[in-house]
């Protein structure tokens, strides 16, 4: 069975206003795939109400170490009271709404599954873990961290919040 280490949690970004919808969509894929994660639209969800609609995505994505280890970042896009309008030059489609997103990381350890099945099996992997790839999880702690940290700054910067 994999085991997750949760580094960051849950950062939160929140805005309410209008913003460029498809942009965003584009920033996130765009540091997605300049820092090379795999990621995939895991859970998309739209409610239409009378006046709006609300719209909620959970994005999944991953970068593989090595053969035992891999990063894993998700983030989830909601938007509340979504309402499509036009810029001010009348070019652009862009939405009215309550945005909020939230982003976590974690490392997964063997997450093939290898070191699973027979008790010695998982001993081996516990000594593993500790002895051996202590200092490597140490700095890939830092380093997903960091990269979460990266994403979470070029969203802020881009709906123009103040950086953390």
């Amino acid at each position: 069975m994999t085991e997750v280490d949760i580094v960051v949690s849950e950062l939160k970004i929140t805005k309410e206003g209008v913003f460029d919808f498809d942009s965003l969509y584009k920033t996130f894929k765009d540091w997605l795939n300049l820092h090379q994660f795999d990621f995939f639209e895991k859970n998309y969800i739209d409610i239409t109400k009378v006046e709006s609609k609300e719209i909620k995505i959970k994005f999944e994505s991953e970068k593989k170490i090595d053969e035992y280890l891999k990063f894993g970042l998700e983030f989830t896009i909601k938007v509340s009271d979504f309402k499509i309008v036009l810029s001010a030059d009348k070019k652009k489609k862009l939405v009215k709404g309550a945005l909020n997103i939230s982003i976590s990381s974690a490392i997964q350890s063997d997450y093939a599954g290898e070191w699973e099945g027979k008790p010695f099996k998982k001993f081996m992997r516990g000594i593993y873990d500790k002895f051996i790839e202590g200092d490597k999880r140490a700095r890939l702690n830092s380093q997903i961290k960091e990269e979460t940290y990266s994403l979470y700054n070029e969203i802020k910067a881009f709906l123009n919040l103040q950086r953390f």
